[in-house]
């Protein structure tokens, strides 16, 4: 991680909830650059194909989609059934 401020890499103090950090050169207090990484949620909704293989589930033999807990697809193929939720989430995302 670089400080914002004085581009020092040395380190920094602490790392608070906020994501602030306290620069030891400088004292700048904030968030410094390359802090925030990609969490799985990141991956997961950067792309509609991810998101849908992961939305789609059976449910009683019927492959379905669900969105805001409503079955918007059903359908008895998954293949199918991720396809059209793919041309949903492009839509609706």
């Amino acid at each position: 991680m670089k400080c914002p401020k004085c581009r020092s890499e040395r380190g920094f103090i602490e790392r608070r909830p906020n994501g602030d950090a306290t620069c030891w050169e400088c004292y700048y207090i904030g968030k410094p650059e390359g802090f925030y990484r990609k969490t799985n949620f990141d991956v997961i909704v950067e792309n509609p194909e991810v998101l849908a293989e992961g939305m789609v589930s059976n449910n009683n033999g019927m492959w379905e989609f669900r969105w805001h807990n409503i079955a918007v697809i059903r359908m008895k193929s998954r293949e199918v059934a991720v396809a059209m939720a793919i041309e949903y989430l492009k839509q609706e995302v």
